[in-house]
């Protein structure tokens, strides 16, 4: 590496280091003064983590919900960036500007699950303003971990397996919400990877058995799920000339599963839960027409948001979805922890 490099490396560090060091203190101190674990009448599976985004806990919410969809769970979300955080609302799926009044994961999740999804900053009083007790057998919080004014039956953890430990550091190092400490408040811990023999889901189950050895450790494997149209319907690729778009917290990581079904001709990488305009969308054909794309694969959470914008240009869009694949010990595992409440 330059030696101006590491220079610049080593003094970013060092400034930065102090300020970590603050908002680490800061995080936890503010978790704990918030924490009341306030016990409902129903079951709640939290799922969460320690960064800012980029592990997959969304698609695990999706997961859970349909494992235990006789139990007729509710998912409950802050609603991030959403209009109806503040009041508390329920998702509406036929409302044509759902990701902009309830957010994009919590529209994303009710079309995917089927489920009542519910938006609001304050969960604890959204679940006693919709009386959910009355209908759901289950409450499923999605990006929960922080969230510890609920108790919550299952807590879970869930941790990228695309970087190690050893590269995890709080903001503005990096991206981690809080310490690594706060492993210690999960009852559960998933690693998420399309590599499940990686280096660094040895690393991560190595740091949970030394930090929290009577936790449990399970390992969820990314499956990238060929690309669909609205309908659901398969789509062969070898028609188009594609390119590819989306605004995740881990763009990076999206592109990489696109190149499993070839090089795209374009990829554009907007930030985590950008709201697209029609002139986003019309920026992003002109520049992949010169290029020579016909059609454009982006996520579920991007799809749901841009598809009305491609219809009126008469572009192809299409969805590639992950889902991932947990060993049966983990649903067991599930299925005892919500049971004896029920």
């Amino acid at each position: 590496m330059d030696p101006m490099v590491n220079k610049l490396r080593d003094f970013f560090w060092i400034v930065l280091l102090p300020v970590s060091w603050v908002h680490s203190a800061v995080a936890s101190w503010m978790i704990r003064l918030k924490s009341c674990q306030e016990q409902l009448s129903v079951p709640v599976i939290s799922v969460g983590n320690l960064s800012s985004g980029g592990t997959g806990k969304t698609p695990l919410v999706i997961e859970v919900a349909q494992h235990f969809s006789k139990l007729n769970p509710a998912i409950l979300s802050r609603g991030y960036k959403s209009q109806s955080s503040r009041r508390g609302a329920q998702v509406d799926v036929r409302n044509p500007k759902g990701p902009e009044l309830f957010g994009d994961e919590p529209w994303m999740m009710a079309q995917l699950t089927g489920k009542e999804v519910y938006v609001g900053a304050n969960r604890k009083a959204l679940f006693s303003k919709f009386q959910m007790e009355l209908k759901h057998g289950l409450v499923i919080l999605d990006d929960g971990y922080q969230h510890t004014q609920m108790g919550r039956s299952i807590n879970i953890l869930v941790i990228s397996g695309e970087q190690g430990p050893g590269d995890a550091h709080v903001i503005p190092l990096g991206n981690l919400r809080e310490p690594l400490s706060a492993v210690r408040r999960a009852h559960a811990v998933v690693i998420t990877t399309a590599h499940p023999q990686s280096d660094f889901v040895q690393e991560w189950l190595s740091f949970a058995q030394q930090l929290v050895p009577n936790t449990s450790c399970f390992i969820a494997q990314r499956i990238f799920d060929g690309p669909i149209d609205e309908n659901e319907c398969a789509v062969k690729l070898e028609s188009y000339q594609w390119g590819g778009f989306s605004g995740i917290g881990n763009s990076e990581r999206f592109e990489n599963d696109l190149r499993t079904w070839g090089a795209p001709r374009y990829f554009k990488a907007f930030s985590d839960h950008h709201s697209y305009t029609r002139e986003d969308i019309r920026q992003m054909v002109t520049s992949g027409k010169q290029r020579g794309v016909t059609a454009y694969l982006t996520t579920a959470k991007d799809f749901y948001k841009v598809a009305g914008f491609f219809k009126e240009l008469q572009e192809p869009i299409f969805m590639a979805r992950s889902h991932y694949e947990l060993p049966k010990e983990f649903w067991h595992w599930m299925d005892q922890g919500v049971s004896p409440a029920c």
